[in-house]
């Protein structure tokens, strides 16, 4: 498991150094990581030889690093992704986490909302072309399972190899 910037492995310093720069910071540690795993001969690169899977926020970071590092990974399963966290920051039951984690004032309003979108660059979508997974869990009130039905659809549209699952019932312990 990686400690990328924003998780409390290392401390506040981190969490907060993570506020406007998620998307970036934290897929830049996760592809130094894998780096450093390959570097070591505990991993190795090339087709086949790499999957991402990650839940919630950690569907986040696969959804965007699946777009930024194109060639890297082969597959990618995400449950209950945020893709867009602009469309939960006024309904999650922990809405505050989309304004701190892009750095907008919190409250929501259609301005902070589009801020937030913006910074979640949507455009990585149209780059993916690794087979992928959502699963989705149709009762979860933190990640609108609408996140992960849209990401499916948008990425079916492009013609992408994209499957998706639906958990009827089921909410954000889907990921653990």
């Amino acid at each position: 498991m990686i400690n990328y910037t924003g998780s409390l492995g290392f401390g506040q310093k981190y969490v907060d150094a993570l506020i406007s720069r998620a998307g970036e910071l934290d897929v830049n540690d996760f592809y130094g990581s894998i780096q450093h795993l390959i570097g070591l001969g505990r991993s190795q690169e090339g087709p086949g030889k790499e999957f991402m899977q990650g839940g919630s926020h950690g569907g986040f970071l696969s959804a965007h690093f699946i777009g930024q590092h194109l060639d890297f990974f082969s597959a990618s399963v995400m449950c209950n992704p945020v893709i867009v966290a602009g469309e939960i920051a006024s309904v999650s039951d922990i809405l505050d986490w989309a304004f701190l984690e892009f750095g907008t004032a919190f409250g929501p309003t259609m301005t902070t909302s589009t801020e937030i979108l913006m910074r979640c660059r949507r455009f990585h979508l149209l780059r993916i072309f690794i087979l992928t997974r959502p699963l989705v869990g149709d009762g979860d009130r933190r990640v609108l399972n609408s996140q992960g039905k849209n990401y499916f659809h948008a990425l079916k549209r492009r013609g992408r190899e994209v499957k998706i699952l639906v958990f009827p019932g089921m909410g954000i312990p889907l990921i653990l």
